[in-house]
């Protein structure tokens, strides 16, 4: 846990002070990667330029908080926890992460509070992300994973495939996906872009 192989070519945009090559080294050790976290469910926006991950305390493996590793316009990489995160409201546990963004960078949604349920933040016009809203997907159990097609089809689990669509401004649940797993638990998903 805490180890990422990165391909990177010698132009390729990267937090860390040297490219790992061949071996796989630690990603941004002492920055990302620090003693006692695991680090886990990373999503990158279509440019580039933002990456987003989970925080997880290693012992217990709690959801901690989502990082955002970013790239100004000057070329300079830095890390923090945006503002939704640290503002979130939870209403039993304290519990975030999982981060997905939309193909088109617009939206990003995530699982919160325990057990999780699935919300999103939106972009707005200045680039920042407006405040957290619940999604109507969301069941009465716990949801995890979410992950998306390129026509903006919202993908997620607790135990079977879920699927949902957008309809009025928002995600609605389309039902399950029959699809036959071993042990009968589907855990991180990720869907060909083309579905």
């Amino acid at each position: 846990m805490g180890w990422w192989l990165v391909a990177c070519q010698p132009t390729s945009p990267y937090l860390d002070t040297e490219y790992p090559g061949l071996t796989p080294q630690p990603y941004a050790e002492g920055i990302v990667n620090v003693p006692g976290r695991f680090q886990q469910n990373i999503t990158l926006s279509p440019d580039g330029r933002e990456h987003y991950l989970t925080q997880t305390d290693a012992e217990l493996w709690r959801y901690e908080r989502i990082l955002r590793i970013s790239q100004s316009t000057d070329g300079e990489w830095t890390l923090d926890t945006p503002q939704f995160v640290k503002d979130f409201t939870y209403t039993n546990v304290w519990f975030i992460g999982e981060p997905m963004l939309t193909p088109d960078g617009q939206q990003l949604h995530f699982v919160a509070d325990y057990p999780p349920d699935l919300y999103r933040v939106q972009r707005t016009e200045e680039g920042l992300w407006g405040p957290p809203s619940q999604l109507a997907a969301s069941t009465d159990t716990a949801d995890w994973y979410p992950t998306f097609t390129d026509d903006q089809n919202l993908y997620f689990t607790y135990g079977t495939m879920r699927h949902a669509a957008q309809e009025g401004g928002d995600w609605v649940r389309q039902g399950s996906l029959a699809i036959p797993i071993p042990g009968g638990d589907v855990r991180d998903p990720v869907m060909s872009p083309d579905g």
